[in-house]
Parts: structure tokens; C-alpha cells; sequence
């Protein structure tokens, strides 16, 4: 299977060559354009971004490989060039051309992200084929950095359906629960794929179970943090677990996100309770870790060793005439600078 995979990398990397050789590069410039460690140029708008998900890894993460926030900077290079050029992958597939650098995908099965839909993107873009090379390079690339790429791309799949939902008729292929909340789940592929370079460059195995329960945990911090900036992703028309819900669901709305949420707590409560047992220590910094951040949990302890999880989010009101509600709102910004 590793050969297998390696033809088909060789493969791919020759077909890429051969792209770039018809545009007209020369030798000197193709070899530096699929060096990611010489020839890539960060945005100053991607590294501020960036900074806030480094601070979270920095301060919740560290704690997981043995290490302290202020080691953080012993790996500084690496984690911020991945994180600031999966905003840069974001931000130029927001903006690109519908025809050019933007990533193509096969709506006809939208539930799934084919091997041929993945390894085109990556040919077809250049910051997903630099942050692609920069990983193999490295050796960090193995099958759960491949998946966690793999969802990065299903997620902007999910993504983009869901968002169109709002602006185009989908009658044939009908958005709903499942695919909303596939979407929800892919999220925070970029915090997991930073975990798992933290992993390889502190020479420690993966750990499945405290993975699962880091996956669960995102979802929740996901959706905690859709809720405090629904009104601005409406106006940005971009994915929001909440603002998702209020479109499938327009009379009970707020009754099917609370079940989706403690179906999620449940999840996560089972999980976190199993490895409390395994290793109580880094699991009650983990507790400490998440009731002191805003979007944290709520952990009540019901007997010796076992908690329950709840959360006291506030939801805002839905909007379900999105159309009326943006034009009220620019109409009023209009009047407050008359």
C-alpha cells in the first residue's frame, strides 16, 4: 500500500512538473516553485489570523505532548507557517477566479470527497499543493495528516453546498441535517493537523482516545463560537452551525440545535469520563483548561471520577428572513452616518 501510494505521489509530482513546464517556467523557476521552504510568501492578513489559532494551540494544546505554553516557541516556525498557509489556501480560494484557482468538486456525491476530487485540488492550487510538499518534505505526512487534508477539502465541499443553499435552489440535491452537521464536524481540521505535528516533531505516539476526545471538544468550541458571531457570518454569508439549523428548521429552530448539542456533550462526556480513569491528571488539566476559556464546557461531577457536561451558551434570536434582516441592518448603518 506504501509503494502504491508513493507511485502515485511520483506520479502526480511529474504530472505537476509537466503543468508548470507548458506555462512556460523555466528549470531554475519550476525547482523553486515546488520548494515550499524557499519560494512561498505569507500574507501579513494570513499571519494575523493565524495568531489567534496559535495562541489557542499554544496555551490548550502544549499540555498534551508534556511541554509548557513557552515551548511553544521551540516549534513556532513550523506551526505558523501551516496555520498561515491554510488561511492563505482560505482566503485565495474565497477570491480566485471561478474558473481558475478556486478548488472544483463533484456535487453529484457531495457526501464524500473522491481520491481523484483531492489529488486534483491539490495540482489545481498552489497553496494546497505547497502546504502538501512542505508536509511530505518534512516527513510529517502520514495517513492522519493525509485525512486531516483529505477533510480540509471535504469541509470546503460541505461548505460551499451549504452556503449555496442560501442563494441558489438546490431542489434536486435538498440541503440537510446530515450534511450540516458533517460540515460542522470538519471544521477544525487545521487545530487537529497542528496536534498532529506536535505528535511527529516530539517523537510521541498518537494517542486515538484523547484524539477522539479533542475532536469532540472542536465541535463544541465550533458551534459555541457560531453563536457569537451569527449575525456577522450572515452578513458575510459564510458557513454557521446555528444559522444552518434556523434555515433547515424555521419554526423550531433552537429545539433541534439543543438536541444536536447534547448529543455532542454526550459524546464528548463519554470519552472525557473513559480517559479520567486512564490518566487523571492530564484530564483534569484538561477540565481546568476548558472552564477557563469563554466557549468552554460546564463539568459537574456526579460521582467519584465520572461528570456530566452541559454548556450555558447564550442563543442569539434566528433570523430566518435573512434578506429583510440585511437590508434593515445596512439601511440603519446608512442612517447612523447621515
Amino acid at each position: 500500500m506504501k509503494e502504491l501510494f508513493k507511485k502515485i505521489v511520483s506520479t502526480l509530482y511529474r504530472l505537476r512538473s509537466k503543468q508548470i513546464l507548458n506555462q512556460g517556467y523555466s528549470a531554475t523557476t519550476l525547482r523553486n516553485k515546488l520548494d515550499p521552504d524557499h519560494n512561498v510568501v505569507l500574507s501579513f492578513h494570513g499571519l494575523r489570523k493565524a495568531r489567534r489559532v496559535l495562541q489557542y494551540i499554544s496555551c490548550q494544546y502544549m499540555y498534551y505532548h508534556n511541554l509548557e505554553p513557552k515551548d511553544f516557541m521551540t516549534y513556532m516556525d513550523i506551526l505558523t507557517f501551516v496555520e498561515s498557509a491554510i488561511y492563505l489556501i482560505d482566503e485565495v480560494n474565497e477570491q480566485a477566479d471561478e474558473n481558475e484557482k478556486r478548488f472544483k468538486f463533484d456535487f453529484s456525491n457531495k457526501n464524500i470527497l473522491s481520491d481523484n476530487e483531492f489529488f486534483d485540488n491539490v495540482n489545481r492550487n498552489y497553496q494546497l499543493s505547497t502546504l502538501f510538499y512542505f508536509l511530505k518534505n518534512h516527513n510529517f505526512y502520514d495517513n492522519y495528516v493525509h485525512r486531516q487534508l483529505h477533510d480540509a477539502l471535504l469541509y470546503y465541499k460541505l461548505e460551499q453546498y451549504c452556503v449555496s443553499s442560501f442563494t441558489e435552489s438546490n431542489s434536486n440535491n435538498p440541503l440537510n441535517e446530515d450534511l450540516v452537521q458533517k460540515c460542522n464536524s470538519l471544521r477544525s481540521f487545521d487545530i487537529r493537523l497542528l496536534d498532529l505535528i506536535l505528535y511527529k516533531l516530539t517523537n510521541q505516539p498518537y494517542e486515538d482516545e484523547l484524539l477522539k476526545c479533542l475532536y469532540y471538544r472542536e465541535i463544541m468550541y465550533e458551534s459555541a463560537d457560531d453563536l457569537l458571531s451569527y449575525e456577522q457570518d450572515i452578513l458575510k454569508n459564510t458557513f454557521n452551525i446555528y444559522r444552518m439549523y434556523a434555515h433547515l428548521y424555521p419554526n423550531n429552530s433552537e429545539l433541534y440545535f439543543n438536541k444536536y448539542i447534547r448529543i455532542l456533550a454526550d459524546q464528548y462526556k463519554k470519552i472525557f469520563n473513559y480517559l479520567l480513569l486512564q490518566n487523571p491528571q492530564l484530564m483534569k488539566q484538561h477540565q481546568q483548561l476548558d472552564e477557563r476559556n469563554p466557549s468552554g464546557l460546564i463539568y459537574k461531577e456526579i460521582k467519584s471520577n465520572e461528570f456530566d457536561v452541559t454548556e450555558n451558551w447564550i442563543r442569539p434570536k434566528c433570523i430566518h428572513d435573512e434578506y429583510t434582516w440585511k437590508k434593515n441592518y445596512y439601511c440603519d448603518l446608512q442612517a447612523k452616518h447621515i
